[in-house]
């Protein structure tokens, strides 16, 4: 997890205007590459046909801090600026935001009423991933989660509130992304006086493997290929016959799921949880391991007045779709009070026992 950044100042980039068009780009392929079937980010309401693209912006932010000691560090290194000139430019290039306004609406709300931890730490998954794939027009690699974590900060926003999901890309290799995030009311359009304006909601951050594990893939989303099959789906892009407001989240999650006991259940993967290429998405594991082990939160805290206040998801494996997996959720002993608890849950194949996501939650109990 990283603090709030802080001395930072935002500067507009005419640049960075084509990340915004690549984003979209990106959740038209997204959408297109299965035959434009139905899948997670539609419970999100983040799909392609769901996307707002004037409530995108991006923008570059430069650090202040030390500008005395940089401006020394620049002279006493002229004399190595030749040397130099073949490094990596990366490690001068300023780090990248891209942030979207988002409208809660029930239809993404498990309970209805506001979103869950675990919704934002999916919301986050996606807005990442696309910000990712956008970040550099020669490559288009949305590759695979290796962690996603999240801290709530904030009262969870409920619905009809405007929130903004701002990712930032700390640092992009040849194979692995490092994203931070931030979830904030929207201070200019929620309009109350109570003090939750621009009010931090939560923190995240998010590791991606980049490679996607195929060499065909990595070959045909490198370079003019990649910007071939981006314009290719821009051309012939069709849409979806089903509807763009897809099944709400509650009933995604619900319908495959079977309870067996206290932190314990069954979840048969379908298309509905699934990445565009038809594998088990991080953000729906996630809103997975709340659903299961806030059953057993609120029996060790015998309460059912508790709130998540962190999750933690380290990713494994891949599910497909078709497949269905063991959700066991249990305390960890010496990390539980009477007013905390925190719980590990796991998910695994039922059939090998591969295990495809583990993660620690931890809650509170209102008061």
């Amino acid at each position: 997890m990283t603090s709030e950044p802080t001395a930072t100042t935002k500067r507009s980039i005419k640049s960075y205007d084509g990340i915004v068009k690549r984003f979209v780009d990106y959740s038209r392929l997204a959408e297109q590459l299965p035959g434009g079937k139905y899948h997670f980010g539609h419970s999100l309401s983040v799909a392609h046909r769901q996307l707002l693209a004037d409530k995108m912006s991006s923008c570059g932010i430069s650090n202040n801090n030390n500008n005395s000691n940089s401006n020394n560090n620049k002279k006493k290194n002229s004399n190595n600026s030749n040397s130099n000139n073949n490094k990596k430019k990366n490690s001068n290039k300023t780090n990248e935001e891209l942030s979207y306004l988002y409208t809660v609406r029930e239809h993404s709300c498990l309970n209805g009423k506001e979103l869950s931890g675990a919704t934002l730490l999916a919301l986050v998954d996606e807005i990442s991933t696309g910000h990712i794939f956008s970040y550099d027009p020669r490559y288009k690699r949305p590759g695979v989660s290796v962690n996603l974590q999240n801290r709530i900060c904030g009262p969870l926003p409920k619905v009809g509130t405007e929130i903004s999901i701002t990712s930032q890309i700390t640092k992009m290799g040849r194979t692995m992304a490092f994203v931070t995030a931030q979830v904030r009311n929207n201070n200019n359009n929620n309009n109350n006086n109570n003090g939750d304006n621009n009010r931090l909601l939560c923190i995240a951050s998010h590791i991606k493997y980049l490679p996607a594990g195929s060499w065909i893939l990595d070959w045909l989303f490198t370079g003019w290929r990649a910007a071939l099959i981006v314009l290719l789906v821009r051309y012939f892009y069709k849409v979806p016959t089903f509807d763009r407001n897809g099944t709400p989240l509650k009933d995604t999650i619900k319908s495959t799921l079977e309870h067996k006991g206290l932190g314990h259940a069954s979840f048969q993967i379908q298309p509905q949880h699934c990445n565009p290429v038809g594998m088990f998405h991080g953000g729906c594991q996630g809103v997975l391991v709340e659903v299961v082990g806030q059953t057993l939160a609120k029996q060790e805290l015998k309460s059912d007045q508790i709130r998540l206040e962190s999750i933690n998801v380290n990713y494994l494996g891949a599910g497909k779709i078709g497949k269905t997996v063991d959700v066991v959720a249990n305390t960890i002993d010496g990390m539980s009070s009477p007013d905390h608890v925190t719980v590990e849950v796991r998910v695994s194949s039922t059939t090998r026992g591969k295990i495809l996501s583990e993660a620690v939650l931890v809650w509170s109990k209102l008061t």
